[in-house]
């Protein structure tokens, strides 16, 4: 147990030893995350000034921050924030935890933003990010290509309220419009988007109690459950999202790295072109791209 007058080697030490004996994959990182948060240091700096001491304040929060952890609560969740794309995110439970394979939407939909606003200049290019949790995809894409006009929906009020706060925070609030309600259902009717991105439940309903303790038990079930295959929320956004489309207009789905078979095939069944995998950063599907053409 942490305690005062503890060196930061000791705690670290012990934090990463308790970690270990619960079982979580990687105990000497969170430790030192952990730790890290507690002092204001960064890991590298945690170890450079290895024979520093902890304060009591600092030792009391290390303990509190620790025992979270051993209880399997999601290390951001503990910490309070998540990065994401080089941005600070507040993460709670709210909403999902951030994960960096997410990233590859990100990447995909600023690359067709900045796009389109190359080809037409004076125009300002409107996207949607449906089922936007902690509002990562929405605030994003506003602080990434400044001439788009965002819109994110969210059937969960506190997952919004999350969300408003991130845009809040990473000074892009009043480009994002947040708005309640299930899928494309809160989307003005008489706006033609150039694109919409959605990162939605596909957890088969199956698989759930499979799932690790700081999913399982900690993440809300709600941004998890995809129904019987993972697929109902893909399915039914892949055929309403056409009312909402501008002609040539693109939708892109997040998927597990085993389904883009099936996510392809729901596109193309429902008269999406130009279809494409978008793969992340460790090579594995993770969002197909389909382009709408009336």
């Amino acid at each position: 147990m942490v305690t005062t007058n503890t060196t930061w080697a000791l705690a670290l030490a012990d934090a990463t030893a308790r970690l270990a004996a619960a079982g979580l994959d990687e105990p000497e990182v969170d430790a030192a995350l952990l730790l890290g948060h507690v002092v204001s240091a960064s890991r590298t700096m945690v170890r450079l000034f290895a024979d520093r001491l902890l304060d009591p304040a600092q030792a009391t929060a290390l303990e509190r921050l620790v025992a979270r952890r051993l209880r399997r609560e999601p290390l951001p969740y503990v910490l309070g924030y998540q990065e994401f794309m080089g941005l600070r995110f507040a993460c709670d439970q709210r909403a999902l935890v951030p994960r960096w394979d997410t990233e590859a939407l990100a990447e995909r939909a600023i690359a067709a933003l900045r796009a389109a606003c190359a080809r037409r200049p004076e125009e300002q290019p409107c996207v949607a990010d449906i089922g936007t949790g902690s509002g990562i995809l929405a605030v994003t894409l506003a602080h990434e290509v400044p001439r788009a006009r965002v819109w994110a929906t969210d059937r969960s009020a506190p997952a919004l309220a999350l969300a408003a706060e991130n845009a809040a925070a990473l000074g892009v609030a009043a480009r994002v419009i947040f708005a309640e309600g299930h899928l494309a259902g809160p989307l003005p009717r008489d706006v033609a988007f150039a694109g919409i991105v959605a990162n939605l439940p596909y957890i088969p309903s199956g698989e759930l109690s499979g799932l690790q303790p700081e999913v399982r038990d900690w993440e809300p079930t709600s941004a998890l459950d995809g129904g019987a295959d993972g697929l109902d929320l893909l399915r039914e956004l892949a055929t309403a999202a056409p009312a909402y489309l501008s002609p040539r207009g693109w939708l892109l789905l997040e998927h597990a790295d085993d389904q883009s078979d099936a996510v392809r095939d729901l596109l193309a069944e429902r008269g999406y072109a130009d279809l494409e995998v978008v793969r992340d950063l460790a090579g594995r599907d993770r969002a197909v791209w389909g382009v709408w053409r009336p």
